[in-house]
């Protein structure tokens, strides 16, 4: 394929998340979604520091931020919706373990990029 059927994927499980659950459930899960990408790319960032000439304290900042703001969260959710809570945390043990799997039995494989300057 050419790099669409993770896009066919995550559409699918929008959808049946949109009729399993009631709208500011799927937005929360969106807000929960990004503020741990955004973690995780900034993790990232902490390794190409070097290259990039990024300043590492910022870089902190924005972890502590994204990971303070996720906690914020998932505790709300815990009082006011706990069901929300567990369909996030089965979607993301589930993406784990579909990445896992996905990258044993798969030829695909990731190529490095080099920076140029």
């Amino acid at each position: 394929m050419d790099g669409k059927e993770g896009l066919l994927v995550t559409s699918i499980l929008v959808i049946i998340l949109i009729f399993s659950l009631n709208l500011s459930s799927v937005a929360m899960m969106g807000s929960a979604a990004f503020l741990l990408i955004y973690a995780g790319v900034n993790i990232a960032h902490l390794k190409l520091t070097s290259e990039t000439g990024a300043n590492k304290y910022i870089i902190y900042l924005a972890i502590l931020g994204c990971l303070f703001s996720f906690s914020v969260l998932a505790y709300y959710e815990l009082y006011n919706s706990p069901l929300t809570l567990i369909v996030l945390s089965a979607v993301v043990f589930l993406s784990f373990l579909f990445e896992w799997l996905y990258r044993k039995f798969s030829t695909r494989k990731f190529k490095m990029r080099k920076i140029n300057h």
